[in-house]
């Protein structure tokens, strides 16, 4: 079973205060497409990534955000997850677990 979490829905200048995973991602083509999977403290990951030229050279104007809240301890694990259903451009993750969640779309 799934763990559900609530996801919210944002952009890179959104700064929540929330700790748990995330993903960057854009719809550029008509289609969603995951950027980035991360997790940590939501609002200050999202500064750092509108400075990292990894993540601006898919265009700020078009980056769109998702986060929830996740315990600290299922984080990696969650993350590993989202890896490997969205398969991000810009991320991996090499958490031996995967906790699985309902995916933001």
């Amino acid at each position: 079973m799934a763990l559900q979490v609530l996801w919210s829905y944002g952009t890179l200048n959104s700064r929540p205060n929330v700790s748990g995973v995330y993903v960057l991602y854009d719809q550029v083509t008509g289609r969603r497409r995951a950027i980035y999977v991360g997790r940590g403290d939501v609002g200050p990951r999202f500064s750092a990534h509108s400075r990292d030229p990894s993540i601006t050279k898919y265009g700020l104007n078009n980056m769109l955000t998702a986060w929830a809240s996740v315990s600290e301890s299922n984080q990696p694990s969650v993350e590993r997850y989202l890896h490997e259903q969205l398969k991000p451009m810009e991320s991996t993750s090499n958490h031996p677990f995967q906790t699985p969640v309902n995916l933001p779309w």
